[in-house]
C-alpha cells in the first residue's frame, strides 16, 4: 500500500516557465482571487516573474476604474502590464459576466482576451488568469456552434 506524505511546504518547482495555472470555482466569493493571489505571491517569493489575469470582471464599484479582483492581482505579482491586458472586460453590473456584457452592449471576445493573454505570457514567467467567466464563455461558445 502506497502512502501519501503531506509536503512539508508547498513547493514552487512545479512551474517551469513559461508557465500558467489557471483557478477556477463555482460562485462568487470562494476565494478564487485569495488563492490566485498567494500563489502570485508564492511565485514571486520563489524567484518568478509572476503576473496575475482577470479576462472578465463584473461588479465594479460606482468610480471604479479598476475592478478590485483585478487590482489585488496586480499588487500580488510583479510584472507591470497594461490594465487593458491584465483585466480586458470589466462590467459595472454585478451579475454573471456574460449578462453583464449583453446588458451593457459589449461583446465578450476570446481573441481579444488570447491576445492579452500572449502579451502578458511575453513578459513573464508565469501568469494566473483566475475567472470563472472564461469557463462559462467557453461553455457558452461550445453551445452556440452546435
Amino acid at each position: 500500500m502506497t502512502r501519501l506524505r503531506r509536503p512539508d511546504s508547498i513547493s514552487t518547482s512545479f512551474c517551469i516557465s513559461p508557465c500558467s495555472i489557471f483557478v477556477t470555482g463555482t460562485d462568487t466569493g470562494v476565494g478564487k482571487t485569495v488563492v490566485a493571489a498567494a500563489l502570485l505571491r508564492a511565485l514571486v517569493g520563489a524567484g518568478y516573474r509572476a503576473i496575475g489575469m482577470k479576462p472578465v470582471a463584473a461588479g465594479m464599484a460606482i468610480g471604479e476604474t479598476v475592478h478590485a479582483d483585478a487590482r489585488a492581482l496586480i499588487h500580488a505579482g510583479n510584472v507591470k502590464a497594461p490594465i487593458a491586458d491584465v483585466s480586458p472586460f470589466a462590467f459595472a453590473l454585478p451579475i454573471a459576466p456574460e449578462l453583464a456584457a449583453r446588458i451593457e452592449g459589449a461583446t465578450i471576445d476570446l481573441d481579444r482576451i488570447a491576445a492579452a493573454y500572449a502579451r502578458l505570457a511575453a513578459l513573464a514567467d508565469a501568469i494566473e488568469p483566475a475567472t470563472k467567466a472564461l469557463e462559462s464563455e467557453a461553455r457558452g461558445a461550445k453551445s452556440m456552434s452546435r
